[in-house]
């Protein structure tokens, strides 16, 4: 018995089976690309995000997380865990919370305020900031773009091994909001 390639051989051109390929491997690339819409394991790094608590994300070397975590703990209606980014654990936790939450690197800096969904970067003083930090924790703070209003990215921040960027230590000529 012989089984006739004439028809199979016919219909599989060069040119047609480059064709096919390319669909399949755009298929492919589609694919990989759409991530679903799925709430974190609850082994996940992020599985916290949703638990009703503060997030603070630290480094041990800025004094505005110092005052932030102080402020905090006078604070005892809030309920907040703080996160030192100087460990790899807990740098990788923020980065995987930069993001989930679409923060530019241009933007980071600590202290980070994770509530849920939302956040803000930067602490001032308890009088500036700490109302806007208790608003964010009990969840009726409107933010725009992620960032309170005058605080973070232009607002006292700690970036480690910068320090407190500035117009001044950073030789910036223009820049806005500066001076």
């Amino acid at each position: 018995m012989q089984v006739k390639w004439e028809g199979l051989a016919a219909a599989a051109t060069p040119g047609r089976v480059r064709a096919a390929l390319a669909v399949l491997l755009l298929a492919v690339f589609v694919l990989l690309q759409v991530k679903p819409a799925l709430p974190p394991e609850p082994d996940s790094p992020l599985a916290w995000q949703n638990d009703g608590r503060l997030h603070v994300f630290v480094h041990p070397e800025c004094p505005h997380c110092h005052a932030a975590v102080g402020f905090l703990r006078t604070r005892p209606e809030i309920d907040f865990v703080a996160h030192d980014v100087s460990t790899p654990a807990n740098e990788n936790s923020y980065r995987m919370v930069v993001g989930r939450l679409g923060i530019a690197e241009s933007e980071l800096g600590v202290p980070l305020f994770v509530f849920g969904d939302r956040h803000f970067i930067g602490f001032d003083t308890p009088e500036t900031t700490g109302p806007k930090l208790l608003a964010l924790a009990r969840g009726d703070l409107e933010l725009h773009g992620g960032f309170v209003p005058g605080v973070g990215p232009h607002g006292p921040t700690y970036k480690p091994y910068i320090g407190h960027p500035s117009c001044a230590t950073l030789g910036l000529v223009i820049v806005e909001n500066c001076g």
